[in-house]
């Protein structure tokens, strides 16, 4: 069964306008954090790549290998 343009459109709550309701509810979500923990992780990433290629101190040496 499809639908005619007037079912599929939905009504507006009483007392807002047409407008209000197609509106985003506005939750107080923060957007800075996103880029500053992206960047921490790659960070984290390189720093765990490096050590891993370039020997990673302690760690070698307790399971035997002498690179």
């Amino acid at each position: 069964m499809t639908s005619t343009p007037s079912e599929s459109r939905q009504e507006a709550p009483s007392g807002l306008s047409q407008q209000k309701a197609r509106e985003l509810p506005q939750t107080g979500q923060l957007n800075w954090p996103v880029p500053v923990l992206a960047a921490a992780g790659i960070t984290l990433l390189l720093i765990g790549l490096a050590l891993r290629l370039h020997g990673g101190g302690k760690d070698n040496e307790r399971n035997g290998r002498n690179e």
